[in-house]
């Protein structure tokens, strides 16, 4: 997965929060932050907001009542949620996942352990090689004794 900076963070923060019907703030950080955003749990349009966390290295989607569930989730968490299926499908490629069902195994993979295919034969092959040599060894010694070899 790709790691975005910070205007890419804000360019799909703007997105959802234009999505929630939001209105855009200036912060000081110089990473903006959105508030009265229309929460998607309670609906109420005046105590949520969409604020960078401390770091600046991603958002917070905030719900300030007490009574809301929401409390605090990420943007990551707040895209798969709740942001429209475009949206969604852009915030994917940005960050560069693929497909669940897409299988993409482990190249150049060498077995452990007893997993490990060895070169010495198995006790059973070797015995079977025997038997085939010793049925071998009597054919042709019969062949000798009539004169055929």
């Amino acid at each position: 997965m790709n790691r975005l900076d910070s205007y890419q963070l804000s360019v799909h923060a703007s997105k959802l929060a234009r999505e929630l019907k939001g209105t855009r703030q200036k912060s000081n950080g110089g990473m903006p932050k959105f508030d009265n955003l229309e929460c998607p749990v309670c609906k109420s349009t005046k105590c949520c907001g969409l604020i960078p966390t401390e770091s600046r290295d991603n958002y917070r989607l905030v719900c300030l009542r007490d009574s809301c569930g929401l409390n605090s989730i990420s943007l990551n968490m707040a895209m798969e949620k709740y942001a429209t299926h475009q949206t969604k499908s852009e915030w994917r490629d940005a960050l560069g996942w693929r497909p669940k069902n897409e299988w993409h195994g482990i190249k150049h993979r060498r077995p452990r352990g007893k997993s490990q295919k060895s070169d010495a034969t198995s006790f059973r092959e070797s015995q079977q090689q025997r038997q085939t040599l010793q049925h071998l060894k009597l054919l042709r010694d019969f062949q000798r004794e009539r004169g055929e070899w």
